[in-house]
């Protein structure tokens, strides 16, 4: 029985599957990743429809564009690159190791799934199932406790995997595609990755490929990890053709060389390293609560929220819906119009402060730290204690030339929920908190039939403390409530993580514990009390240090905790006799460290500590970036570095010519 209905039955021609000894005529097509690309002719007949091309108008990356301007790559180049990889990867098995019985239909139907996994996505990429879809459900909620009613349609699970299906099915039937109903299965469970799901039996590592549940290594994320560094403009340090060369199945999973160890653990690194810096930019994050905001807005009228069940409609659900909502005259989209406006003009939210914390409290930051909460705080706070009297973030104090325009005390009566958004994220390298590599099978030359984890030596033996982390972003929609706001969150905060209320019983660790192994290299560290919650040091400037006043100045006091040091592509080095840190590069010692000329290694669960990524300095200024995250450990915890506020940089000293005269001596000794 085919999918689209039996009046089609009877047509070989249409049919996908008539031939599985037999070569499939293919098209190429070219790509700024691969290459050229090689498909089977009944792919692209999927390619050449309106619901497949629906995918040119969602970008891949949704508002990242907004910061990175060239990142404008789709949804549509995407699925091509995947589906291709799909291909390429059951081709190597299937003529490598004839012995798995893969067929043509195998491959046709991975080809078939890696095309179509990102079918379903809706506007702005993972805004629309991520941030916009929770909303409407909430709004659904509360409007259904104040009528006594029940809902009448449950979208709390709702993703856009499950649309991926939906638009599929509709695509075949719209379109005359006739696939046989068992492998339409098939292609669905391949989507998705669960064996399980599939009514037949069909080969288990072929739920590797497309969608990957056992280790997350899979061909979606082999595409967009080199397609989005392509369009950043960065360096990738990993090979997909390696890697797929080295592939090869093992009592029914797909194993890896033992020599491509290291490129898969570069790998996972890179896309959390991509999460944290790129997709989860603070301004991207901004332009999505602002998208979020204009769909809700719009969602009473244009009823968009009721289109993901209805695939007539969801065809025509695109990032072009933000143009549908400006060029309209309806006046109860007047506040949509708006936000959009200030988009445009870049007026947006104001990123207030934030924190990380450990991956266990995903769950409290998301039940406590909440738009009700923070006002709640913010008010009382308002009430007993005088506010800020100038701006508190360093980006503010860049674009503002005064604080004439911030809040005061008087504005915090004002302050409503609607005001607040608050982001929180987690960010893993694609197994939560778990190392990757220790769901991934390998194998070795000399013995390429016997399957075994990594290794060891085969890669680096310094490994993380934590695989995950979470970000708790807080906004402001209006610029004048960024200290009360600000305010609010922090005495929130401090209420979380020293309050004996009842209400109140989260434990939030704002530390991170030492390892409980350490390199052989590494001094013995003496473990320190979890320090309490502190105000985020890199969002909070004093008056008397503000850039302002200290522009000119040729040192700053370092406020943060703990505070990553930068001079001029120097690290920072321990003693191996004592606890002691010993100043001898500046001739000066800086809270017990020594400045040495060493590069490119950390220490804490790995001998040294790079801070480039922390503090970038000139000889005369310093400039504080993003707070120190738990990958970065320091060792023995903050206490080591002594009180941040006695740190302090001094310029380096002018070379003299009893320097040059004594370096002449050493050469000349050389030679």
């Amino acid at each position: 029985m085919s999918s689209s209905g039996s009046s089609h039955a009877s047509t070989s021609s249409s049919k996908l599957f008539t031939m599985n000894d037999a070569a499939a005529q293919t098209r190429q097509s070219a790509c700024i990743v691969h290459g050229r690309i090689e498909l089977d002719a009944f792919v692209w007949k999927i390619i050449d429809t309106p619901q497949f091309q629906r995918l040119r108008e969602l970008h891949q990356l949704g508002t990242t564009t907004y910061v990175w301007p060239c990142a404008t790559h789709t949804r549509f180049e995407h699925s091509l690159g995947v589906a291709f990889l799909a291909r390429k990867l059951a081709l190597h098995l299937k003529h490598n190791q004839p012995e798995l019985k893969i067929t043509n239909r195998d491959v046709y139907c991975v080809e078939i799934a890696g095309l179509c996994h990102d079918l379903g996505h809706g506007p702005f990429s993972h805004v629309f199932d991520g941030k916009f879809m929770p909303k409407v459900v909430q709004r659904r909620e509360a409007l259904a406790r104040m009528s006594g009613e029940t809902m009448r349609v449950d979208d709390s699970n709702w993703s856009h995997e499950q649309a991926s299906v939906m638009m599929l099915e509709f695509m075949l039937k719209a379109n005359d595609l006739h696939i046989e109903e068992a492998d339409l299965a098939f292609i669905k469970a391949l989507i998705d990755g669960k064996a399980e799901d599939c009514p037949q039996k069909e080969k288990p590592f072929l739920f590797e490929i497309v969608a990957n549940k056992r280790n997350g290594l899979d061909v979606d994320k082999y595409d967009y990890l080199l397609r989005d560094l392509t369009m950043f403009g960065s360096k990738t340090d990993f090979s997909v053709g390696m890697i797929f060369n080295s592939c090869r199945v093992i009592d029914n999973r797909i194993c890896y060389d033992s020599k491509v160890a290291h490129s898969l653990d570069e790998l996972t690194h890179k896309r959390f390293h991509l999460h944290r810096s790129h997709y989860n930019h603070k301004t991207a994050v901004a332009v999505e609560g602002m998208i979020c905001d204009i769909l809700l807005e719009a969602d009473p009228v244009l009823r968009i929220s009721e289109s993901i069940h209805d695939p007539e409609r969801y065809q025509w659900l695109d990032d072009t819906i933000i143009r549908q909502i400006a060029r309209t005259d309806d006046p109860r989209l007047l506040r949509a119009k708006e936000l959009i406006n200030r988009i445009q003009r870049r007026d947006l939210y104001k990123c207030v402060d934030y924190n990380y914390c450990e991956y266990s409290d995903l769950d409290a930051c998301r039940k406590l730290v909440t738009p009700r909460n923070i006002v709640e705080r913010a008010n009382v706070f308002a009430q007993t204690e005088s506010l800020p009297s100038i701006p508190t973030s360093p980006t503010d104090l860049e674009e503002r030339d005064s604080a004439d325009e911030l809040a005061d005390e008087g504005l915090a009566a004002d302050l409503t929920e609607d005001m607040v958004t608050v982001d929180v994220v987690s960010l893993h390298h694609g197994m939560k908190e778990k190392d990757p590599l220790k769901f991934v099978d390998f194998y070795s030359k000399h013995n390429p039939n016997q399957a075994c984890l990594a290794p060891r030596g085969a890669v680096t033996t310094i490994r993380l403390a934590s695989y995950a982390e979470v970000l708790v972003r807080v906004y402001t929609k209006d610029k004048r409530f960024f200290n009360v706001v600000q305010a609010g969150y922090r005495a929130l905060m401090q209420e979380i993580d020293g309050s004996t209320t009842q209400e109140l019983k989260p434990e939030l660790s704002q530390s991170i514990s030492p390892p409980t192994t350490e390199a052989p290299t590494t001094p013995k560290q003496t473990s320190s009390p979890s320090p309490s919650f502190t105000p985020n040091p890199f969002t909070t400037t004093s008056q008397e240090n503000s850039p302002q006043r200290k522009k000119d100045a040729s040192f700053r006091k370092i406020r943060s905790e703990p505070a990553a040091l930068f001079l001029s592509g120097r690290s920072l080095k321990m003693s191996d006799d004592d606890d002691e840190w010993n100043g001898s590069s500046l001739g000066d010692k800086i809270g017990g460290t020594e400045v040495t000329p060493t590069l490119g290694r950390t220490f804490g669960t790995e001998d040294w500590y790079t801070a480039s990524n922390r503090l970038e300095t000139t000889p005369t200024k310093l400039r504080r970036k993003a707070p120190v995250s738990m990958f970065s450990p320091l060792p023995g915890g903050v206490s080591d570095l002594g009180d941040p506020a006695d740190i302090q940089m001094k310029s380096p000293g002018k070379r003299t010519a009893e320097d040059d005269e004594g370096s002449g001596k050493e050469k000349r000794r050389k030679i």
